[in-house]
C-alpha cells in the first residue's frame, strides 16, 4: 500500500482495513514487529511507514520519542515500549491467546450486549475494536495468558533487554485495586485495597484528572529507579467496590467475575475498561490526539493547542505551534509554583510530558532561563523522574547565570 495512512472511523473501518491488506503490508508489519524487538526504533519507524497503517494509533508518536530522547530514554520507558511488543507480536503471529483475551473480555464486561450486532458492529467488528483498544483486553494476553513471558522468552533481542530494568519479572505482577493520592516529591501514594498497605511509586501522572483518593484497577510492576515500582500502563477508573473486590480475588478467574458483577449491576459503565493510550513516558492522554500519521506536531501535556498572545509572540520569535504551547505549560506551572510552591504536585506531571521533548527543552533554554525562573525550575526539577529531573536543573542554572 506504499505507506497508505487509513482514517480511523465509522464501523466500516475493519472491513476497509482486511480489504486494503496485502501480503506486502503483512510482510511490512512483522518486519515492524523484528525491528521494534531489536530495540531499533529508527528501523522500526521505517517499516512501519512502509505498510498500510493507521491514523490514530501512537505507534509512531511512540517511536518519534525514543528516537528523541536516544540514550536518554529511561528504563521504564523501554520497558513499557517492550510491554507493548509483546503484544503486537502476538497479534501478528495471531496467536489464539489474544482470541482468547477478547472472549473472555466480553463474557466479563459486555454480557449485556446483543452479540448478533454488538454495539451496532458485525461481532468480527466489535471484537478487532477489542483487541486493539480494550485495557482488559491486554492485561489478559500479555499477563494472565503468559504472552509477555514468552516474548522475553522467544523473541525480545538481547540489547534492548538489557536496558530495560527488572523486565523480566513484570510477568509475575498481579492485578490489583488501588486507591490514589499525591505523593511527595515525583512519587505518588498508593494505598493496596488488599490490605490496607500504602507504599510509594513513581509519579507520571496516573492521577492526572482524576479526584484524590480515586480507585483505580492497575498491574504495579519494578524499575530501577526510586521508588521501585511504577504503573505498567495508566490505570482505568473503577468505583471503590469494584478495586475493593479485585484486589482481595484470588487470580484472573475471581477479578474477572468482580467485574462480571459491576457490569451486571451497573456499578462499571459500559466500555470502562477502553483505554486510551498515553506516550511511553507520561500517564497524561493528549487531549488534542496524536496528529497525522502520529507526527510529533502534538500537544503531550494534555492541554489543549492555545492561541494566547504570549504564545503568539514565541511562535513569531520562531517557535511551531507546539513548542509554543509546551513553553505555555512551562510558563503555567512556573507561575503557580511562584504563588504557591506546593502547587507543584499539580503541575509538575505537564512539565514532565512536555519537557520531554528535545526541541521542547531547547526552547526553554532560550526563553524560560530568566532570574525569576530559576527557583521554579530548581523545584519542579524535585517533583519529576529522569531525564527531566536534569533538564530542570540545568534550566535553573542558566536562569541563575545571568542573575543580579
Amino acid at each position: 500500500m506504499n505507506g497508505e495512512c487509513l482514517e480511523l472511523s465509522g464501523p466500516e473501518f475493519n472491513a476497509q482495513l482486511d480489504e486494503m491488506m496485502t501480503p506486502d503490508d503483512v510482510a511490512a508489519f512483522g518486519e515492524y514487529v523484528d525491528a521494534e524487538a531489536t530495540g531499533d526504533p529508527v528501523l522500526a519507524a521505517e517499516c512501519f511507514r512502509r505498510g498500510l497503517h493507521v491514523e490514530g494509533t501512537p505507534h509512531l508518536a511512540h517511536l518519534a520519542d525514543l528516537i528523541d530522547l536516544d540514550d536518554d530514554a529511561p528504563s521504564w520507558a523501554l520497558a513499557r515500549w517492550a510491554s507493548l511488543q509483546a503484544y503486537r507480536w502476538m497479534l501478528h503471529e495471531r496467536d489464539p491467546r489474544t482470541d482468547n483475551a477478547v472472549m473472555t473480555t466480553i463474557l466479563a464486561c459486555y454480557s449485556d450486549v446483543d452479540l448478533d450486532r454488538p454495539l451496532g458492529l458485525s461481532f468480527t467488528e466489535f471484537g478487532t475494536r477489542l483487541a486493539s483498544g480494550d485495557w482488559i483486553t491486554r492485561q489478559i494476553a500479555v499477563y494472565e495468558a503468559d504472552g509477555l513471558a514468552d516474548f522475553l522468552d522467544v523473541k525480545i533481542g538481547d540489547g534492548l533487554l538489557s536496558r530495560c530494568g527488572p523486565l523480566a519479572a513484570w510477568p509475575e505482577s498481579e492485578l490489583g485495586g488501588y486507591r490514589l493520592r499525591p505523593g511527595r516529591d515525583e512519587f505518588l501514594d498508593v494505598r493496596d485495597l488488599r490490605d490496607g498497605s500504602r507504599r510509594q511509586v513513581l509519579d507520571i501522572g496516573a492521577l492526572t484528572d482524576r479526584p484524590r483518593g480515586c480507585t483505580v484497577l492497575g498491574r504495579l510492576v519494578p524499575i530501577d529507579v526510586e521508588p521501585g515500582y511504577f504503573f505498567e500502563s495508566r490505570p482505568i477508573t473503577v468505583d471503590d467496590d469494584t478495586a475493593i473486590g479485585v484486589a482481595r480475588s484470588d487470580g484472573p478467574e475471581e477479578w474477572l467475575g468482580v467485574l462480571e458483577e459491576g457490569r451486571r449491576s451497573g456499578r462499571l459503565p459500559l466500555y470502562f475498561s477502553s483505554s486510551e493510550a498515553t506516550p511511553l513516558t507520561s500517564d497524561l492522554v493528549p487531549q488534542s490526539g496524536w496528529g497525522r500519521t502520529c507526527s510529533s506536531e502534538r500537544d503531550q501535556s494534555g492541554s489543549s493547542i492555545s492561541r494566547a498572545p504570549a504564545l503568539l509572540e514565541l511562535q513569531a520569535q520562531g517557535l511551531d505551534s507546539l513548542r509554543a504551547n509546551n513553553i505555555g505549560v512551562c510558563d503555567v506551572a512556573l507561575l503557580a509554583i511562584e504563588l504557591a510552591p506546593e502547587a507543584v504536585a499539580t503541575v509538575a506531571n505537564h512539565v514532565q510530558a512536555v519537557l520531554v521533548d528535545r526541541a521542547t527543552f531547547e526552547a526553554a533554554k532560550v526563553h524560560r532561563t530568566r532570574p525569576e525562573d530559576a527557583e521554579g525550575w530548581a523545584v519542579l526539577a524535585g517533583a519529576v523522574p529522569e531525564p527531566v529531573r536534569s533538564r530542570c536543573l540545568e534550566l535553573a542554572a542558566l536562569s541563575r547565570r545571568d542573575a543580579p
